[in-house]
């Protein structure tokens, strides 16, 4: 019979064998190593800053009333956050109100019954820097009315009227006004007599062929207006220099100092 031959193992390991358990000491103290490392670090900081913490009057002033703060070594630095947190903003001051002018001296424009001449003089004032002040007034008016002495029917006035139109260019135009039992021939109004005499004497130079007699009847009319003007002025001297500069305004025909 054949002899099996039997192989024996050896106890002895290989070289791969022991390459391998050396890498894994070597993987497994360098784990050691940084976990110690890590762990005196965080113990070596963290208990420096709790030796000063611990006190809870720390932070509290001392008794010499001195503020308490972490070393230099434990300061942190200055950063824009920090300081942009501590600075506040800076504080705008309030501009203080214009005052309302007072003076005694104002400078007249003129008077006005339409909302549309206030603005004009709005506008003109405004243009030249200067304010305005406006006050309400009651004013009386007198003016003159050239009218026929008689009256007349509708048809007969008419033809009356239609004579008088061709000299209308030297006396102006008639037109009727109409009363209680007839109409009247009128001229219309004249804001001095003067001018009223006038325009009938020319008139008269041709009368003879109208056949009519006129009158010159003086009225009285009462209106309110508003009166506009530039200030107040707490000095003649102020107003005097606000009046040159109105003055030369195209939209201004007229300054007159006044008082109020």
């Amino acid at each position: 019979m054949a002899r099996k031959s039997v192989r024996k193992r050896s106890g002895k390991k290989t070289k791969g064998d022991k390459s391998s358990v050396g890498k894994w000491f070597l993987i497994i103290f360098l784990l050691l190593l940084f976990t110690a490392i890590s762990a005196g670090a965080y113990l070596y900081f963290t208990g420096q800053v709790d030796q000063y913490l611990g006190d809870k009057n720390f932070f509290e002033q001392s008794s010499d009333g001195k503020q308490n703060t972490l070393p230099d070594e434990l300061q942190q630095p200055d950063t824009l956050a920090d300081k942009i947190a501590v600075e506040p903003p800076p504080v705008e001051k309030a501009k203080p109100s214009l005052k309302k002018r007072s003076g005694r001296y104002l400078l007249k424009l003129g008077d006005c019954l339409y909302k549309e001449c206030i603005n004009q003089y709005a506008r003109a004032i405004r243009k030249a820097g200067q304010r305005m002040y406006k006050k309400q007034t009651t004013s009386k008016t007198k003016y003159f009315e050239l009218l026929s002495e008689e009256k007349f029917s509708y048809d007969r006035v008419m033809e009356k009227i239609r004579l008088i139109d061709n000299y209308k260019n030297v006396v102006g135009a008639a037109y009727p006004i109409r009363s209680s039992d007839g109409y009247y021939i009128s001229f219309g109004q004249y804001p001095n007599p003067d001018l009223a005499n006038k325009t009938l004497a020319y008139f008269n130079q041709f009368n003879t062929d109208v056949n009519v007699q006129f009158k010159i009847i003086p009225r009285n009319s009462t209106y309110k207006a508003t009166s506009v003007y530039a200030g107040p002025y707490s000095s003649k001297k102020s107003a005097n220099y606000a009046k040159k500069q109105l003055k030369n305004l195209e939209e201004i025909k007229d300054v007159v100092l006044t008082k109020r």
